[in-house]
């Protein structure tokens, strides 16, 4: 697929309300010449409106969160998934933690806030923020685990769980927890607040809210001020002390400290002050919204219906502001309807300036269903998208998108839209490599080819290449990726690899927006060249329709060194697989905007693991016979092995380790373009079959997935595989597995058998 020409660049730091809504209507009405990037530390974003419910049990997981991986790839914004660390407002940069600074023509920030938690002795150790919200769900089902298995070990002695905060957050959440650590009345629950409860509402409101924390027996402690987090519980400023198993924080938060410290102008909490267009009062071109924002004009609550409603004008206005046009200004009403969950019981208190109704009664249920519908609706916008666009629009700029930009944006556009040259009239320039170089740290080569200096008393090399286009929109975790993979074939060899020479396309654009992509590209791939042991010894950069990346890669060995060889397998081997089976359907799920973020990632994480350990912890344990998984799936590659051996190989399907998420995908028909080949390839081998109900199995598609930096399939006597297996699982792979076994070679049987349950494994 054609890659569109950039000109300039929209980064939105952090997946807040507001900027979900700007990532969907970025893929409603993209914007030809400009780059939408989305950067999160996390993959799932939770609606703070269904966090209590969560909590209770009202919502699951996938309710509540919305799944930004799949939306990002749906609207084609360009996903980061690292934390953010600073801002270079002077070059206009984020700085992303482990990667190189991201450049920006229009910033926006939604980051959120967390509690102070460092104001109170001890509440950093001892306490759990209930925000980041995005991180409490998960610190929550490991708490709740943690206390329900502590007041097991007393002999049902109840639960003690403070919660410090009582705004209307924390009522909701104290009445969730409540319900979630009921168990046979082995529960207590504390509210504590250094004033009144919801001082924000009226006196009705409060009352509604009193009655329901008396009728679920939480204990209500009003003007109790915290002065110490202890192991045992709290402190409290009038010297009592209230016991407490778990502390939860849910006050008045600030913001990360890196926005004050980048020069924003910022209030007292560390919030960025902005303007009635949601513009940075000290920074153009800088916008902000949601919790990490301080709206100048006339300060409102940090409630979501305010990051909620801030969505469509900030999306506005980063329109504008990419076309340098004037700004639209907001006014946010003064007063806004809040619907308070009661827990579990399903019911909710409404609130409206002075008017407060609902509670414990049929009005109160009503209200609940009312608040669920509108949660419910909301949260839609996001997790059922409209069908995908076969391809990125080919439209160029406008004339003010490009008046905007400047520079050379106008003279690249004109160019693209000319014949672009082949050949070597195709290659990035020389000033834009010599640059993307040097920042990475990467000496300059004056020869026109690099001289490798193999390891000492080395008398063989051996070389192998990979390359492949891009299978995502962040060129960093592609170049990376493709080092790893590119590596594994030396390492299935059981050598090091020492150099590499990589071979980089990247897509036409104005210089600016060239440099910056091959330098995450270059970035991404050093990265992982440099954690393999691998040093990048030079390459070869040119223009192409898309992202595409390879590297021919070096070793030394030596005649006395044993080399790890496909053929090398011996009857009675069991064979061992290092790495978990999916990447194939789960990248081919992603380019349908159909893979769910957290499987990504975690497939994501496995693709950046290298070998090297792997293969010298197998050659520990007397491997002989050994391949990487990768384009061809287990299958094929298994297939290679035994034709090679002269041998034949059973398989178990029950054994094999699989990529969270692989056989969902697999069920809803997902499959890698390459599978329908490696399939009718695999029949061979399989002698037309898989027997014994093998192709029934759920996991017999996934034999002939293809593996992008997959894992090594090895030999390993059977008296010594525990001890590989217990070495590669301390080592960092956490799910290699004994998924067969080497047979002798018999006339008339396939290479490869297949056995779907464990009753039926050969002896």
């Amino acid at each position: 697929m054609e890659t569109p020409m950039v000109v300039r660049d929209l980064v939105l730091v952090g997946g807040g309300h507001a900027h979900v809504h700007c990532v969907r209507m970025a893929g409603m009405r993209p914007v030809p010449g400009v780059r939408v990037t989305l950067v999160t530390r996390d993959v799932e974003t939770p609606y703070s409106g269904m966090l209590p419910g969560q909590v209770s049990g009202a919502y699951c997981n996938d309710e509540s969160h919305i799944d930004l991986v799949r939306l990002c790839a749906w609207a084609h914004v360009r996903l980061v998934h690292a934390a953010v660390t600073g801002l270079q407002l002077d070059k206009r940069c984020v700085e992303v933690e482990g990667r190189p600074t991201l450049r920006y023509d229009v910033l926006s920030l939604d980051v959120g806030c967390v509690p102070a938690l460092s104001e109170v002795p001890g509440a950093l150790q001892h306490a759990v923020g209930v925000k980041p919200i995005a991180g409490f769900a998960q610190r929550w089902r490991q708490l709740l685990s943690e206390l329900e298995a502590s007041a097991e070990r007393v002999g049902g002695e109840a639960l003690r769980v403070a919660l410090v905060g009582g705004g209307a957050g924390g009522v909701e959440v104290a009445l969730a927890v409540a319900d979630a650590t009921a168990r046979g009345g082995r529960a207590e629950v504390a509210l504590l607040t250094r004033s009144k409860l919801v001082p924000g509402h009226a006196g009705g409101t409060r009352a509604r809210l009193a009655s329901a924390l008396a009728l679920r027996g939480v204990l209500l402690r009003t003007h109790s001020p915290v002065a110490a987090v202890t192991p045992e519980g709290l402190l409290l400023a009038d010297g009592s002390f209230q016991r407490a198993d778990a502390v939860l924080w849910c006050t008045q938060g600030v913001a990360p400290p890196w926005l004050a410290a980048s020069g924003l102008q910022v209030d007292a909490s560390g919030c960025v002050r902005v303007d009635q267009t949601l513009q940075s009062c000290s920074h153009p071109g800088v916008f902000a919204a949601g919790d990490c924002s301080h709206f100048a004009a006339s300060p409102r609550p940090k409630a979501g219906v305010f990051a909620v409603r801030a969505g469509p004008l900030l999306e506005r206005n980063l329109r504008c502001a990419l076309h340098a046009q004037p700004l639209h200004r907001w006014v946010p009403q003064r007063r806004h309807l809040a619907l308070i969950s009661l827990g579990n019981a399903r019911t909710a208190v409404a609130s409206w300036g002075p008017f407060s109704c609902g509670g414990d009664n049929a009005l109160g249920a009503l209200l609940w269903r009312w608040k669920d519908r509108i949660d419910r609706k909301w949260m839609r916008m996001y997790q059922v998208l409209p069908a995908m666009r076969a391809a990125r629009s080919r439209t160029p700029p406008s004339p003010a998108l490009l008046a905007a930009a400047g520079g050379d944006a106008a003279a690249a556009v004109a160019a693209s839209a000319g014949m672009r040259c082949g050949g070597c009239g195709s290659k990035v320039g020389a000033t834009v490599l010599a640059r993307v170089l040097s920042r990475l740290g990467v000496a300059g080569v004056g020869d026109d080819a690099a001289l490798v200096r193999l390891p000492p008393d080395t008398s063989l090399c051996i070389a192998s290449v990979d390359f492949f286009r891009a299978f995502m929109d962040d060129p960093f975790t592609v170049g990376a990726v493709a080092a790893t993979h590119a590596m594994g074939d030396c390492w299935a060899m059981g050598v090091q690899p020492c150099a590499a020479l990589a071979i980089a396309q990247v897509p036409h654009a104005p210089e600016a927006q060239t440099e910056r992509e091959l330098g995450a590209l270059m970035a991404g791939a050093l990265q992982a060249l440099r954690e393999g042991g691998c040093e990048l010894v030079g390459g070869h950069s040119c223009e192409g329709a898309e992202v595409a990346c390879g590297f021919t890669v070096f070793a030394g060995g030596t005649g006395s060194q044993p080399l790890l060889r496909k053929g090398g397998l011996r009857p009675g081997d069991a064979l061992v697989l290092t790495k978990p089976l999916g990447t194939g359907v789960l990248l081919a799920a992603h380019a349908r905007a159909a893979a769910k973020g957290r499987h990504l990632a975690s497939a994501l994480s496995c693709m950046r693991q290298g070998q090297g350990q792997a293969a010298r912890i197998l050659l520990s344990a007397g491997a002989a016979g050994t391949t990487d998984v990768t384009g061809f799936g287990l299958l094929g590659h298994a297939a290679e092995m035994a034709r090679a051996g002269g041998v034949r190989l059973c398989l178990h399907l029950w054994a094999l380790p699989l990529l969270a998420g692989a056989l969902e995908a697999v069920a809803r028909g997902e499959a890698s373009s390459l599978a329908p080949a490696n399939r009718a390839a695999g029949r061979d081998s399989l002698g037309g079959g898989g027997g014994g109900g093998a192709e029934a199995h759920p996991a017999f598609q996934l034999l002939f997935d293809p593996q992008t930096a997959g894992g090594l399939l090895a030999g390993v006597a059977k008296e010594g595989v525990e001890e590989a297996l217990k070495a590669l699982r301390a080592a960092g792979y956490t799910a290699a597995a004994q998924v067969g076994e080497v047979l002798d070679a018999q006339p008339g049987e396939p290479l490869i058998s297949l056995r779907a349950d464990v009753r039926s494994a050969v002896q």
